[in-house]
């Protein structure tokens, strides 16, 4: 009976660490003012509902910036970004003390996210590729950061979450017929 109870143990407390460390995978999306430019793609945190995040949470940037103004491009990080998941985990948001905002470290000309630090200033959320900058600007910073909207993608088990869930369930069939055979 120990021989059994062990692994169903481990298996268990692996099954149960890997579901409180499960990343959530969010869409993002941001329309600038008259859809002259956009901001899409998909976000994953590594937190949970309910959690604050910081820039080190964000696992995996997949963001698209488009405009007739300038040429496409995608970014895989951000330079700054923070802030929260909602109690119930179906979105995020970022705060203003995140101030989220993505700079090629390479091209300094592309840049996407809040213009001055803490969507300070005029509260512009600023989209530039090249020599074409496009500002929006909000009423306030809470304004600005809250116009990048996360919404959680549902139907969507994050893999770290997948693994363990088999091997309790191959666990919990081999105990069963141990029982059974016993």
């Amino acid at each position: 009976m120990k021989r059994v109870i062990l692994p169903i143990a481990v298996t268990a407390f692996t099954v149960w660490t890997s579901l409180a460390n499960a990343s959530l995978i969010f869409d993002f999306s941001w329309i600038g003012g008259s859809d002259s430019v956009t901001a899409l793609g998909t976000m994953e945190i590594n937190a949970a509902a309910g959690e604050s995040f910081v820039l080190s949470d964000i696992v995996a940037t997949d963001i698209t910036v488009s405009s007739d103004l300038f040429t496409t491009y995608s970014f895989t990080g951000w330079t700054s970004a923070g802030g929260s998941i909602a109690a119930d985990g179906l979105s995020a948001a970022f705060s203003v003390a995140g101030n989220p905002y993505f700079q090629d470290p390479i091209q300094d000309s592309k840049f996407f996210g809040c213009l001055s630090p803490l969507c300070g200033g005029g509260h512009e959320i600023r989209a530039v590729f090249g020599d074409t900058p496009i500002d929006i600007s909000y009423e306030s910073a809470a304004d600005a950061v809250a116009s990048m909207q996360m919404t959680r993608q549902t139907g969507v088990v994050p893999a770290p979450v997948t693994l363990p869930l088999l091997v309790l369930g191959l666990a919990i069939l081999g105990w069963s017929r141990r029982k059974k055979h016993s």
